[in-house]
């Protein structure tokens, strides 16, 4: 089916004293397959869905700005790598061009084996067969700068990497496959990986202890951009014979959304074996003390604490309050 010529607006603005040259729409392509691509105005990666051209790869600031540009790309969305090296790099296509599933990070595992919760990097796009997707590259004629990638078959709801592996200068993005109609915390589960020194494995592979009971909303796809802090209690809160010490929170903007995470140690300073409650309720509190907002930290796997032991908790909320300036954690009555 050939394909309508309308331009993303972000590719189609032009200067007002300049808008007789900018023309009306996109030049076209032909694949000689009875379909067409428009030709990008500039070097880059982009997406079309066979009615927009959209912009994919830019700055961290743009990206974050874009992201609802491109979190909703239908599942049969081809990729348009235009880009110089195209015709200067001698490495196979498939070599070159990367798409990827994109995978919750559980954990961080050091050499020695020690386990702690994964912090910065909670998303990533591991270099697994499991999280490949199969490609297939369409040569433009006439362009030898350019190459169309369609994955072999429709894509499933999630979040992608899609990558140009050039040496001089490697280029990534994030898209996202009907993002705003996924259930964000099943996805974290069901895409699961433990970060180790010599790469990723899968979580229903790897030996590392599950200790992160929040896998949360998208965490930094785009990469989260602080923009103020809440502080934490001044005086750790008592959680069922359990302590809460080094409560911290940050507002952070994630794919446009204002979103708080708070996050924090849950600690058996009792002589005795304690329990971890099943379910754990975070307050976002004011200046004066008033509750604003509860939010429950629920579904905590069992776990037991010996003396002195320790259980690490996060979680995410979604457009906060602006006048929080203090969280509070107790268990749920």
């Amino acid at each position: 089916m050939h394909r309508t010529r309308r331009v993303h607006p972000l590719l189609a603005t032009c200067c007002f004293l300049a808008i007789t040259a900018c023309g009306s729409s996109q030049p076209q392509v032909n694949l000689g397959n009875q379909s067409s691509v428009p030709i990008p105005p500039n070097y880059g990666l982009y997406a079309y869905d066979g009615d927009q051209l959209i912009r994919l790869d830019g700055d961290s600031n743009w990206e974050r700005s874009t992201w609802s540009d491109r979190s909703d790309l239908p599942p049969k969305v081809e990729f348009v790598v235009f880009n110089r090296s195209l015709t200067t790099d001698p490495s196979p296509l498939q070599d070159l061009i990367e798409l990827r599933r994109v995978a919750h990070v559980r954990n961080d595992v050091s050499g020695n084996g020690n386990v702690v919760p994964a912090q910065n990097n909670r998303w990533a796009a591991p270099d697994l067969p499991v999280y490949r997707v199969a490609l297939n590259f369409t040569p433009v004629p006439g362009h030898s700068d350019m190459v169309v990638a369609e994955p072999s078959d429709p894509l499933a709801q999630g979040l992608y990497s899609f990558s140009l592996q050039t040496k001089s200068q490697p280029l990534d993005t994030r898209v996202g496959i009907g993002w705003s109609d996924v259930d964000q915390t099943q996805y974290a589960e069901a895409h699961c990986v433990d970060s180790y020194p010599a790469g990723y494995r899968l979580c229903s592979e790897s030996d590392a202890r599950a200790n992160d009971p929040a896998a949360g909303t998208i965490g930094n796809q785009p990469a989260a951009m602080t923009v103020a802090a809440v502080p934490a209690p001044g005086t750790n809160a008592v959680v069922v014979n359990l302590t809460v010490k080094d409560l911290r929170s940050s507002r952070s903007v994630v794919a446009g959304a204002l979103t708080l995470v708070v996050e924090g140690d849950l600690v058996n300073t009792s002589a005795a074996l304690r329990t971890v409650p099943p379910q754990l309720v975070l307050s976002l509190l004011g200046a004066d003390g008033t509750v604003l907002q509860n939010v429950a930290i629920a579904d905590l796997p069992p776990a037991v604490l010996a003396p002195g032991d320790s259980y690490h908790f996060r979680s995410e909320v979604s457009d906060p309050p602006a006048n929080a300036v203090r969280v509070r954690v107790t268990p749920a009555t």
